[in-house]
């Protein structure tokens, strides 16, 4: 049998890991949308030529 059976302790870190690294991605998405909206907010109808870069890095 594979996965908890196995190694309880492996799994468990394994499964803590994983977690973390989500809450990071889910960070950093929160930021770059922030950064969106304040360059929104800064550029007004400018913002299709000014926020190219920030829009590029929130959608990839």
């Amino acid at each position: 049998p594979q996965g908890r059976a196995t190694d309880p302790v492996k799994y468990y870190l394994s499964t803590e890991q994983r977690a973390r690294e989500r809450q990071v991605a889910y960070e950093t998405v929160r930021l770059l949308r922030e950064d969106v909206i304040e360059c929104y907010r800064k550029s007004g109808v400018n913002h299709y030529t000014e926020c190219k870069v920030i829009n590029q890095k929130y959608y990839d």
